[in-house]
């Protein structure tokens, strides 16, 4: 088979053009338009086929006006654009539609039962449960995809399980006539098969897991690639999404940011297959162990930078506002006095419990000497270090109010001229 043309290379566009000797006017309007590869081409119509979405589309790249149209839709040019239209689709692969109709099915009942009979024999050690199991809408959606060589990347909504696909039904069920009618008489469509939620704002492991784990389990039912080389290729992949940063500035990705390297990196999977005609084991293996796309996709993120805290009331930059710190608008400076010497009050007498006098001490005796703290069993005579950190002088007060101060005990202060 042969390979298909590069839908993304600007230069496969060029020679598509050489080969169809396309004029001056056409390449002009399709570089003024931003049409530079076949799958810009391939991917402007949304449906190729309708006649008049084709003519719509000739008249604006080539400009014709409605007094011109007619005469330009029989063109040379007109040809030409039409023939880069199809040969354009053909380039790109089948277009797949997510949603199965239950009367579509590439895969039937019995089918499925066949499916899930030879993975058990092939697989005996892999446990089938109904949250572990591939629906039949999801097995058809995936044989769909490889019969008309699409990728085989499916939304992980549509990556269902036997249970999924049992609750749906439940809920299509009318509880009453009234539902029924309802039903009948809602314009809005029945959706065509069973659909998980994906949950973006939780834990991205268990989300990622049964997505994974379900895509592997399927792949090896319709036998196209071995169970043991889908799961070493999602093991790798949940290595690395998983994956804590060492660094504190780093994160590791997001959900949604999994969910679109999972899709970037089968695409990248679906190249190899298309264009170079791989085999799916080996791309598989390719894409997970010998290249550097994987890890570039799910590498950890730098943090956002941290939003700093408010000012506070004084408007000096800190730790932010607390509720006990919070200075209402009417307050003054003297309130703010009154609360600072309250806490300093509040410290020295915890200071004091922690530390109470010696024995013999008496209240009116003061503390501090000059500007220095007193010792207090040098005043009751029980402290002779030579190296103590307080001051060892007479702590009794002179008629002045201060410390009397000189080398003696307070018992000896009557003792003691002054």
């Amino acid at each position: 088979m042969a390979a298909r043309p590069r839908l993304d290379d600007a230069a496969a566009l060029t020679a598509l053009l050489e080969q169809l000797a396309a004029s001056a006017a056409v390449r002009s309007a399709l570089a003024a338009k931003g049409y530079s590869s076949l799958s810009s081409l391939a991917y402007a119509l949304a449906d190729p086929s309708d006649p008049d979405e084709v003519k719509v589309f000739i008249c604006t790249l080539l400009g014709l006006s409605d007094d011109t149209a007619a005469a330009g839709l029989v063109s040379a040019d007109a040809a030409c654009v039409r023939r880069l239209l199809s040969e354009a689709a053909l380039a790109a692969p089948p277009r797949v539609t997510p949603g199965l109709s239950t009367l579509g099915l590439p895969l039937q009942p019995t089918d499925f039962t066949h499916l899930k009979k030879d993975f058990v024999a092939k697989y005996p050690g892999e446990l089938l449960t109904p949250s572990s199991t591939p629906s039949l809408e999801f097995l058809s959606l995936l044989k769909q995809h490889s019969d008309s060589a699409a990728s085989l990347w499916v939304p992980w909504r549509l990556r269902t399980c036997l249970a999924d696909a049992a609750r749906w039904e439940e809920t299509r069920k009318p509880r009453n006539d009234r539902s029924f009618i309802r039903q009948l008489l809602d314009d809005v469509p029945e959706p065509p098969g069973p659909t998980v939620p994906v949950n973006m704002q939780g834990h991205p492991e268990p989300v990622l897991r049964r997505a994974l784990s379900l895509l592997a389990t399927a792949l090896a039912m319709l036998d196209l690639v071995h169970l043991a080389t889908i799961k070493q290729f999602h093991e790798k992949f949940l290595s690395l999404a998983l994956a804590a940063p060492l660094d504190q500035a780093l994160r590791s990705p997001t959900l949604q940011e999994i969910l679109h390297a999972d899709r970037a990196v089968w695409s990248s999977v679906y190249e190899l297959t298309s264009d170079h005609g791989w085999s799916l084991p080996d791309a598989l293996s390719e894409i997970a162990f010998c290249r550097g796309e994987m890890s570039n996709l799910l590498q950890p993120r730098p943090r956002p930078p941290r939003i700093p805290p408010p000012p506070s009331a004084d408007g000096k930059p800190g730790k932010g506002l607390g509720r006990k710190r919070q200075l209402t608008d009417d307050s003054s400076g003297h309130d703010s006095a009154a609360a600072k010497a309250k806490a300093k009050a509040a410290a020295a007498k915890a200071k004091t419990a922690a530390n109470p006098p010696p024995k013999g001490w008496d209240p009116s005796w003061c503390k501090t000497i000059g500007e220095k703290e007193a010792c207090m069993r040098f005043a009751v005579g029980k402290c002779t270090k030579t190296d103590c950190k307080f001051v060892h002088g007479c702590p009794v007060p002179l008629p002045s109010g201060k410390a009397c101060g000189q080398p003696h005990s307070a018992l000896d202060h009557g003792k003691t001229p002054h």
